[in-house]
This record gives C-alpha cells, sequence and structure tokens, in this order.
C-alpha cells in the first residue's frame, strides 16, 4: 500500500488527474509557493461549468485541494429545489494556482463531461458571489413546497381553473351514485346527462330545447350500472305497505326515480351524423 502523504488527497479514480499531469501541477505549485513565501497574497478565482451531476462540494473541495489551498468554493444551487445548477466558483489562495488550474483543466473529462475552467480577474468577480459559502446546504423538504404552493394567492384565472376541475369531478361522482339509484346532492352541482335523440324517440319520449318532456315510462327490465347489470322489480301501488328485501343483482323501479337535479345537454347521435 502506497505511504499517504500529508498533501495529498485521495479522491476517486475517475475524477483523478494523471500522473504526468498531477506531477507537473504539483511542481508549478510548489514554484509559486516559495515564491510567495513570506508575503502578502493576492487570491484568485476559478469559474466552473458543465458540472457533472453528483460532483457536489465535498468533492470539489478535495479534488481542487490537491493543486493548491481553497480558501472558499460555492456551487450554485437552485433556491426552489436544490439542485446543482451546473456551474460554480473556487477561490484559492494564490491567484497564480487559479491560473495554472483554469489552464490545465479546462475542457478536461469528467464522467462524461467536459469541464470548463475559466480565470476570473480580481475586476470581474461579482462582491457576493461567494454570500453563503460557509453554510451547509439544508435540502429543500418537498413538503414545504407544496405547502407554499397551496398557500400561494391565487390568481382570478386560476381560481376558475381550479373550481371548473372540482366542478367536473363532482358531476362524475353524481354521474356515478345516479346510474345506481342513489340520491345524493353537493351544493347545488347539477349532473350532466348526455342526451341522445334517436333513443329518446325510441323510448317514446318527446324532447325540447327546455328541457325533457316525460310522456311514456316503461320500466326497463335489466339496467347497466358501473357494478354490472341489475334486473329492476316492479313494484305495484298495493306494494307500498309491503316490504321485502331487495333480493342480489335486483333494484326496484321506485329507486329508478329517485335521482339528483339534472341538467340536460343535447348530443347529436351518431346515426343522425351519417
Amino acid at each position: 500500500m502506497a505511504t499517504k502523504h500529508v498533501s495529498e488527497v485521495f479522491v476517486p479514480k475517475t475524477i483523478e488527474l494523471d500522473d504526468t499531469e498531477k506531477s507537473k501541477l504539483q511542481t508549478d505549485v510548489q514554484k509559486i509557493k516559495k515564491k510567495k513565501k513570506g508575503g502578502s497574497t493576492t487570491r484568485g478565482v476559478v469559474y466552473l461549468g458543465h458540472i457533472p451531476l453528483g460532483f457536489y462540494e465535498p468533492d470539489m473541495k478535495k479534488f481542487f485541494g490537491q493543486f493548491g489551498r481553497v480558501t472558499r468554493l460555492r456551487l450554485s444551487r437552485s433556491k426552489k429545489t436544490g439542485r446543482s445548477k451546473g456551474y460554480a466558483f473556487v477561490e484559492f489562495l494564490h491567484e497564480d494556482v487559479a491560473k495554472i488550474v483554469a489552464s490545465t483543466l479546462n475542457n478536461y473529462l469528467m464522467f462524461m463531461r467536459l469541464l470548463k475552467c475559466e480565470f476570473m480577474p480580481k475586476d470581474k468577480v461579482h462582491p457576493e458571489t461567494f454570500k453563503g459559502c460557509h453554510k451547509k446546504f439544508a435540502p429543500v423538504k418537498s413538503a414545504s413546497v407544496a405547502a407554499d404552493r397551496h398557500n400561494k394567492t391565487k390568481t382570478e384565472a386560476q381560481v376558475k381553473r381550479s373550481q371548473a376541475r372540482q366542478t367536473k369531478k363532482s358531476r362524475a361522482v353524481l354521474n356515478k351514485l345516479s346510474e345506481m339509484g342513489i340520491e345524493y346532492s353537493l351544493g347545488g352541482v347539477e349532473v350532466c346527462v348526455w342526451i341522445d335523440r334517436v333513443k329518446l324517440s325510441e323510448m317514446g319520449i318527446e324532447y325540447s330545447l327546455g328541457g325533457v318532456e316525460k310522456t311514456q315510462s316503461p320500466v326497463p327490465q335489466m339496467i347497466k350500472t358501473p357494478g354490472g347489470k341489475l334486473h329492476v322489480l316492479k313494484e305495484d301501488s298495493g306494494d307500498a305497505e309491503v316490504t321485502f328485501k331487495t333480493p342480489p343483482g335486483a333494484i326496484k323501479s321506485s329507486r329508478l326515480s329517485m335521482t339528483p337535479k339534472v341538467k340536460v345537454v343535447q348530443r347529436r347521435s351518431k346515426r343522425l351524423q351519417k
């Protein structure tokens, strides 16, 4: 096993430099450190672009720390989702080290992506470039994002769309209940029933623009429901005083008339269109 030096940091082989490039870079960095030793140093900033997914702050500090001392690092993240935006800024203690890193690692292949490195002069560095770089990033919770979206003040158009969706769902529920012979109402929500004029004429029902007028009410022997077919038990007026249990797979004829408020919508028959 190789001896671990204090100045070296072991990183995954997929993002480690070649031995020749690494030795050359370390030699240049050592020359700069000896030259700057004992005097004031000017820090240098490097812009990183095309950062691959999964290459985050801890890995960046280890990777760039082998070239020189990294004083500050900031990876740009989305405030909404917390995901990386694909670019970052790295500040080195020595400006010359930053220039060498930018020239050496530009277009460096990392995780099947070409890493873009560019040295930024001092006059082009924004004062708030490294704002919040020392704070640990806290991932945004999906529950808080959903709560903020739900509690956000909606516009008039958004309110109308929301009400239309809710009304459509309520009508669908009422339609299913009415087909099963269950009477139910939801605060004035009307049930939308599609009318086929040919079928109405075959059943002896006259259709008008004002609605439907029932002239004959033949009791069908069987009806179709979402749960399957049901046999209809005909009831006479004399059966009002006699109560009996409805067998399974059947429904009383009196239940067929128990329907909620109905809104009639005309639909042209396919046979008429031909």
